[in-house]
This record gives structure tokens, sequence and C-alpha cells, in this order.
């Protein structure tokens, strides 16, 4: 099974990875579960790939920062590791697909240039604690993330303000962790439950970015998005989504997991989906099949349109 994962070039511990996470993506065979690597090798693979990542050495820094110059020199390493990361992945599918069907170029990415920075607030508000950067400044991160888009800049600051008035802390104590530490310290069981929950996450955010490309609109999905867009989860989502098939950026999807909110938000999506509506039936539909139909037809319609307007 190893060899289905290795690339040209690539060290083993990354096939490794890959092969953990393409376990939770294959289908079972004969009515047994897909082919797993040991998991010591999993292991063995994290405690060498993670210290490699620009996010993950980004995230243990902040949390070891306990003193002021430690808090400075984050921020410095931050400045000058920013263009590593590469763009957030931000997304709004409805407007990408408002955009689409009329006809417009997708819209620039200008409007999010600062989320960068906003990021990196955040960041050092779950190493260093709130207090560490202020209610001011941790509030116009949360604004300026996109993370939660339906909650202003106003909304976070009256309720981050009362809280520091009240001596309470601005970040729960339990989110404050370092993620490598928090990796190595985790059990095997651990590891393939986060793993099983980036997966699955994953593919709720390949849900709404598919939505921005013309999905059809079912009671279903309706339901489902409306979930997503109360819990404000949306673009952590899509970010799962987009970086779920490189073995880097899955690995930090996997360390994130760990963290047990992202298994009862998997529950809760996973609730929604089995309460249903069905998700790929529209009113009258009998089968997924026909909603996929409709679903092609529509690209080849819009296909078509934009070759004519080429004429």
């Amino acid at each position: 099974m190893l060899t289905r994962h290795t690339a040209q070039g690539r060290d083993l511990r990354w096939s490794v990875l890959s092969w953990f996470r393409g376990a939770a993506m294959e289908h079972a065979t004969d009515g047994e579960p897909a082919p797993q690597p040991p998991m010591e090798a999993v292991k063995e693979a994290l405690a060498w790939a993670l210290p490699q990542l620009a996010a993950v050495r980004f995230l243990s820094m902040a949390a070891q920062a306990h003193t002021e110059e430690q808090a400075d020199d984050f921020y410095v390493y931050a400045e000058n590791q920013r263009h590593q990361w590469g763009r957030p992945h931000l997304l709004d599918p409805e407007g990408l697909r408002g955009h689409i069907l009329a006809g417009e170029d997708a819209p620039s990415d200008a409007a999010n240039r600062g989320t960068g920075t906003a990021l990196i607030h955040l960041s050092a508000a779950a190493g260093l604690g709130g207090q560490g950067i202020g209610a001011d400044l941790l509030a116009e991160a949360l604004a300026g993330s996109g993370l939660l888009p339906q909650v202003s800049r106003e909304m976070w600051e009256e309720v981050l303000t009362q809280a520091e008035l009240e001596g309470r802390p601005l970040v729960p104590e339990n989110l404050i962790v370092d993620p490598l530490e928090r990796a190595l310290l985790a059990s095997g069981e651990d590891l393939l439950k986060a793993r099983d929950t980036a997966v699955q996450l994953s593919g709720y955010g390949s849900l709404l970015v598919m939505h921005g490309l013309l999905l059809p609109r079912t009671p279903g999905l309706g339901l489902l998005f409306r979930l997503i867009n109360d819990l404000g989860v949306g673009q952590a989502l899509i970010g799962m989504a987009a970086g779920c098939w490189k073995p880097q950026s899955f690995t930090q999807t996997l360390v994130v997991c760990l963290d047990p909110y992202y298994a009862w938000l998997c529950d809760q999506l996973a609730a929604q989906v089995a309460a249903g509506p069905p998700l790929f039936r529209r009113a009258g539909e009998d089968t997924a099949e026909a909603f996929m139909q409709d679903w092609l037809a529509s690209i080849k319609n819009l296909s078509s349109r934009d070759a004519s307007d080429c004429h």
C-alpha cells in the first residue's frame, strides 16, 4: 500500500501520512476496512513532519511565548514567515455563484489582503492568551479573519471588553495549546478519530465550494449550509477542503482536529444530514443521478453561453 502513495523525491514519511489520510477516504473492499499504516510509523512520521510545517512552528512559538521579549520575537518571526503560508483560503460560495451566473469574472481576493495579519493576531491570542494582545486588537482580528462573518467588529469588541473589565480570560485556557506537543502526546485512537474528523469536515467544505460552482440547490443542502453559517465555520471547512489532498496541509488539519471541538462539529453536521431531507435530491426528483445530471447540464449550458459570447 505504501507504494501507492510514494512520489519521486518525496520522503517516505510523507508517504506514510498520505497513506494514513487515504485509508480514511477509500471505500472498504469486501466488507473489510481499508488497510492502515502501522500506528507507530504514523507517529514517527508526525514527529518528523510537524516541526517542518511553518504553521505548526508558528503556533508552537506563540504557545511558548511567556515573556514580552518572547512575544516580540514571535511577531518578528510571523512577519518574516508570512510569505511562506500562501493566501488564506477565503471564498464566498454564494458570491462566486452569483458572479458565474451573471457571466462575470470571479472577484479578486484584494479585499482579503488583511486576513493574514488578522490570523497572526488570532494565533498570538491562542498562544499568548487574549490579554496578551488586548480586547481591541483581538476584536479587530476576529472580525478581519473572515471566519465568523456574521459577527461584526463592534459585537466582538463589546463582548471582549466586558470580559476584560470583569477579569475573565479573553481566550479560554483550554484553547491555549502547543499544537506540536498535543500531537506528540496523542494516542493512536486520538489520531484515528482526528483523521476521520478531518476527512469528513473537508467533505462539507467541498460541498460549499461546489455550491459556488453551481451545484443545484436542494432543501437538504439548504439546511446544511444554514447550520454551517449559524456555526460560523464555513471558511474553516473550505480551508480544510482546499488542503485535503496534500499531505503537508492535511497533516496541519489533522493536528487541528485533535481538538474535541471539531469532533463535536462533525457530529452536529452529520446529525443534520441524517435528519434529512436528502442532500442530493430536489422536490420531485427520485434519484441522486437526476440531481447530478441537472448539475452537469447547468455547467454545459454555461460553457455553451461562454463559447457563444466569444464569437
